[in-house]
């Protein structure tokens, strides 16, 4: 008994320590499309404005990146994606639903630190 309960304590010790993350992923079709940019080392936007609780598709379309270990990041969705190195555009998409509030984004490398960030604000 005393084992079965070290192993409970460790299972919901190990579920607490974990963060939510602030938005969903979904699949299917999205009821919003917004988009991201990123070209020699900039974003086009700084801010991008969605509807809350609704099904989202943000593209983020790279170019003439050429920084090994460069990423996107939106901290609060614990999202995190690898942007390629690459001279013709390439695109991504990231789906999900999220709460009204504040979201910040950056791009980040390795060697420079932050090269873009900006919000995503859903109302």
């Amino acid at each position: 008994m005393r084992s079965l309960l070290a192993v409970s304590m460790l299972s919901l010790a190990l579920l607490v320590a974990v963060p939510p993350a602030a938005a969903d992923p979904f699949d299917g079709e999205p009821a919003e499309i917004v988009s991201l940019a990123y070209d020699f080392g900039r974003c086009d936007t700084s801010l991008i404005v969605i509807s809350s609780d609704v099904p989202v598709r943000l593209d983020i379309t790279v170019r003439n990146q050429f920084e090994l270990d460069t990423r996107v990041r939106i901290p609060k969705f614990l999202w995190m994606r690898e942007l390629p190195v690459t001279i013709a555009p390439v695109t991504f998409s990231v789906k999900f639903m999220a709460a009204a509030g504040e979201y910040e984004f950056d791009v980040v490398t390795e060697n420079e630190g932050v090269r873009c960030e900006g919000e995503i604000i859903v109302l």
